[in-house]
């Protein structure tokens, strides 16, 4: 078996979809039975409920993944001073790790492979939606990760096409790993008063301002006004760091819609809610102007579920089966396409397309989790043969 280690670092913050990834990635190797052995690397006290949240089964504790540690700070400044952080590294050694993956890197100088993932180049398509500092700063870590990885995952191939015009060399050892949800456990029991009687659109972005919620909210007012109200539910982080008046800014505009009613904001919701308002929602909508690899749009084309989604090569990419693609600006358009979906909606033609995903989704699970495996076994023998060991079993 490889080991494959996954650094799951405790930092401030809340990027959900980073713990879904993960979760979804675990869930795909142990469908896989590649012999690959994942170990997730936390930080102490924390082994058996990131494990727990991952879908884990082996964990090592260690202060290295503690970012607020000075053995974390150390390391990072080898890295920089001698190109290998030398503390993460020998933890690896001791532990029979081969490959660090998803994780960031231990630097050019070490010996163990890195496998790193850029979700995306948004800064590069979207750079207004970034300060200049900001846009810079990424392009400086992404050029670091590009030059201390063995290999780049992406997870689309419209994102492989952002790292060839950012780093040209880089393409050549980039591969394309597109992620598939895992929804297959039901969701636990949930308030029945949660969950909306009438037909409802699920709306799961965080509030992030190229989420594009403002689409969805302007659709809803003209539903409203044309005598047709429609509801959206909606869950996911409820602020924005680099927009901070952005959901003040959207609470204005329902506000000024006038649909308090109709735009019903949650927040974060647990897994066992997430997965019962998937369920029963008549369609799942993503304005978005920008994603790497959409993960709502995934977790919707698992349950065979409709999706109302904006019209960008990286939706394209993804098609879902029964998905709709409008302009992401064109609001009017959306409205038409949400009013014609409740209009049209039968429970009886929902569950049996969600049947129908749910059995094919075991084989798309497989394949996502082969498609890993086979990368992981190309990089660690490339290893190998570069530094003239043999791979840790």
């Amino acid at each position: 078996m490889t080991r494959v280690g996954f650094l799951i670092a405790r930092q401030a913050g809340g990027w959900l979809g980073g713990v879904s990834y993960t979760r979804n990635l675990l869930a795909a190797v142990r469908a896989a039975g590649g012999g690959i052995a994942p170990v997730i690397l936390v930080a102490p006290g924390e082994g058996a409920a990131v494990a727990a949240k991952l879908g884990a089964d082996e964990w090592i504790e260690t202060v290295l993944a503690d970012q607020a540690s000075l053995a974390f700070k150390t390391g990072r400044a080898l890295k920089r001073l001698i190109g290998r952080d030398l503390l993460l590294e020998r933890i690896l050694r001791r532990h029979r790790i081969a490959l660090l993956s998803h994780s960031g890197t231990i630097g050019r100088g070490s010996t163990i492979p890195a496998l790193t993932w850029i979700p995306d180049f948004q800064h590069r398509r979207l750079p207004q939606f970034f300060s200049q500092t900001q846009n810079a700063a990424r392009d400086a870590v992404f050029a670091r990760t590009i030059a201390d990885s063995a290999c780049v995952v992406l997870s689309s191939a419209d994102a492989q096409r952002d790292l060839a015009a950012f780093a040209p060399s880089a393409e050549r050892e980039s591969r394309v790993l597109q992620f598939v949800a895992d929804v297959r456990a039901p969701a636990g029991p949930v308030d029945p008063s949660w969950i909306p009687d009438e037909p409802f659109f699920l709306l799961p972005n965080q509030f992030w301002k190229h989420k594009n919620h403002v689409a969805v909210i302007r659709a809803l007012g003209l539903l409203r006004r044309q005598g047709s109200p429609a509801r959206v539910i909606a869950t996911g982080l409820m602020e924005d760091d680099r927009h901070p008046g952005y959901v003040d800014e959207l609470r204005a505009l329902i506000a000024t819609e006038g649909v308090e009613a109709d735009f019903d904001a949650r927040g974060i919701v647990s897994l066992d809610e997430l997965g019962a308002l998937y369920r029963a929602a008549a369609a799942v909508v993503n304005p978005s102007y920008f994603e790497g690899w959409s993960t709502s749009v995934e977790e919707a084309k698992s349950l065979g579920k409709r999706v109302i989604l904006s019209d960008i090569p990286v939706h394209r990419e993804q098609a879902p089966p029964r998905g709709v693609y409008v302009d992401a600006d064109d609001w009017a358009a959306l409205a038409e396409v949400m009013a014609a979906t409740v209009a049209a909606h039968d429970p009886a033609v929902e569950a049996a397309a969600m049947v129908a995903a749910l059995a094919e989704l075991p084989a798309r699970i497989r394949a996502f989790g082969a498609t890993y495996c086979t990368i992981v076994a190309d990089v660690v023998a490339e290893a190998a043969a570069k530094h003239g060991r043999r791979n840790y079993v």
